[in-house]
């Protein structure tokens, strides 16, 4: 048991790999989860970002949903093709949650998300979340959209 005041997160460190076209969140994505314990890659492309979750292991892959070239959409679901594990631990990052193109999407993938703008604490719940759930066969599952805390009705 962690001691108390003791975030949950750092108990668990992971390599994470942080794909979001935006600098200035890139970054501030990268220094909060450092600052949790875990190790982190950052790109700011996705064609980059698919070519380093085939030559690396990660443990979560936190990533934009609209990127110029390949989207994240069209990353996950080249994931699903291959039935690669990180299907299963991906979580979107996206400024668009309220489109109703964007919100069935998130609905029927089943995979959390973040809406921009957010919160430390709640990209941090996100990511625990996310960590902390396994499937049966003790391998990530995904962690409903429903059950991810994101930004409400906040514009992003």
């Amino acid at each position: 048991p962690a001691a108390e005041g003791t975030p949950v997160a750092s108990l668990c460190s992971e390599r994470i790999l942080v794909i979001e076209d935006e600098p200035a969140v890139a970054r501030l994505i990268a220094d909060v989860l450092t600052e949790e314990g875990h190790h982190i890659d950052v790109v700011l492309d996705s064609r980059e970002g698919a070519t380093l979750i085939g030559k690396q292991t990660y443990g979560l892959v936190l990533c934009d949903l609209r990127m110029p070239h390949l989207s994240g959409r069209s990353l996950f679901h080249d994931l699903q093709r291959r039935a690669h594990p990180l299907c299963r631990r991906f979580v979107f990052v996206t400024g668009d949650a309220l489109s109703p193109n964007t919100t069935e999407f998130l609905k029927t993938s089943g995979v959390p998300y973040l809406a921009k703008p957010f919160l430390i604490e709640e990209l941090k719940e996100v990511v625990h979340r996310a960590l902390l759930r396994t499937d049966v066969l003790g391998s990530a599952a995904i962690v409903p959209a429903e059950t991810v805390l994101s930004s409400g009705n906040r514009k992003g």
